[in-house]
């Protein structure tokens, strides 16, 4: 292990439920975005193939319906039910 290596910090935090501590992980920030600009960025270049994918959904009862990945040179093949996209770079 040498002076370049990248430490990462994850953080949890405890939660009561039922009397049983449990605990909840705090994730990345998301960067979620609706289906036309996902679209649009991806037209002006801005997303590319190398850059990473996106994850297509829409909500229903505040829940979100996942609808599989999507990179940026299938965006002519969006699910028509996708509202949003959650893009994750590589």
């Amino acid at each position: 292990m040498g002076e370049k290596m990248i430490s990462y910090d994850i953080h949890a935090t405890e939660i009561e439920f039922d009397g049983v501590n449990e605990y909840e992980e705090q994730g990345w920030p998301e960067c979620v975005m609706t289906i036309q600009e996902w679209i649009e960025d991806c037209e002006m270049g801005a997303f590319i193939d190398y850059d990473g994918y996106g994850d297509q959904f829409f909500e229903e009862n505040g829940s979100r319906v996942m609808l599989g990945h999507i990179s940026p040179s299938q965006r002519e093949f969006v699910n028509p039910k996708a509202t949003h996209i959650i893009w994750y770079n590589r």
